[in-house]
């Protein structure tokens, strides 16, 4: 049985497949910087009509790290938005190094606008955001991000 709730690989016996995780993970040195420099914005939109469509299903982003140390990360971000407006965002933190994660839900109302998504936090999270997005075929940039289309 492993010893914690997310079993983690021992990554030392795979050193050239974390290394190839991490050359996949890189783009261009532009890990975590938008395209555009906007991280959205938040205020009143004009409601779109075929965007939600675009956005519906569930969308994952995984960042790996590799710190001076030696000592393997990642970070992902799922986020989830259902035909019916709702959606939720799972955040896992991982370190590989020490055998450790942790995870998040956070749960959420969506709604498309004509160029953005306004993105509402349901309690005990709060908060409405607007964020810029596009969807190119399986990929969708949300406030310029990628994120690959894991389920529709």
């Amino acid at each position: 049985m492993p010893d914690s709730l997310f079993p983690i690989p021992d990554l030392r016996r795979w050193p050239l497949s974390l290394l190839l995780l991490l050359v996949v993970a890189c783009d261009g040195g532009r890990l975590g910087a938008p395209v555009d420099g906007t991280l959205g914005t938040v205020g009143p939109g004009t409601t779109g009509t075929t965007a939600s469509s675009e956005l519906v299903g569930t969308w994952r982003r995984i960042l790996y790290f590799l710190a001076e140390d030696g000592s393997a990360s990642s970070s992902e971000t799922t986020w989830r938005f259902n035909a019916d407006g709702t959606a939720s965002r799972l955040s896992v933190t991982r370190n590989y190094t020490a055998g450790l994660a942790d995870a998040q839900t956070v749960d959420a109302r969506w709604e498309p606008l004509a160029q953005t998504v306004r993105i509402t936090y349901l309690p005990p999270s709060s908060g409405t955001f607007e964020f810029t997005y596009r969807v190119n075929g399986d990929t969708l940039y949300l406030a310029s991000q990628p994120y690959a289309r894991i389920a529709r």
